[in-house]
């Protein structure tokens, strides 16, 4: 068996100037990639409720290479994911502070920090999937128009989120209307 051996770049990446010990260790560090113990693969987090999902693919449309790993992701941060202890009144809150409670718990209280020599990297490990902490309801609603959408292959698959549909239904509505024949 013969192993390919990749052809020596034509031009080299440029490489930093006068940088202090410190950055220098710490920039040889982070270009150690999978020679260190850690890395910053993703982590799910979860609300534990049964209805909870972490990957919303709506974020990733701008990577189509991704598109066909969706219900991959999904259900592989579902099964993976970390349940945190919520706040007794958690669910008594709106959306945006439900989930803004929820990513600051686990980044002060549940990701791991690494501890370099002499060196603390705050967030190292910031790649996470956190719950949508959604209601029952709430979880519902957005399956639903997720159906909805597969069924209306027209639609952009975006669209299929409430607040996007609004915005765009918005936008349509202030588009001037042209009539037949202009």
């Amino acid at each position: 068996m013969t192993t390919a051996i990749p052809e020596k770049p034509k031009f080299a990446i440029k490489e930093p100037k006068n940088l202090s010990s410190r950055i220098k260790w710490l920039r040889d560090f982070y270009f150690q990639g999978t020679k260190r113990k850690w890395n910053n693969e993703f982590t799910g987090w979860t609300t534990g409720t049964p209805w909870d999902f972490q990957f919303q693919e709506g974020q990733y449309y701008i990577v189509p290479e991704t598109y066909a790993f969706f219900s991959t992701f999904t259900g592989a941060f579902k099964q993976t994911a970390k349940k945190l202890e919520l706040h007794p009144d958690f669910w008594k809150w709106s959306l945006p502070e439900r989930h803004a409670w929820f990513v600051k718990e686990v980044m002060v209280h549940y990701l791991p920090h690494e501890i370099l020599p002499g060196d603390l990297i705050a967030g190292a490990r910031f790649n996470l999937q956190a719950s949508t902490c959604l209601t029952e309801k709430e979880a519902k609603r957005m399956q639903e128009d997720g159906l909805r959408q597969e069924r209306s292959p027209r639609r952009h698959p975006v669209v299929s989120q409430p607040w996007l549909r609004e915005r765009r239904r918005r936008q349509r509505s202030s588009y001037p209307r042209l009539r037949k024949g202009h």
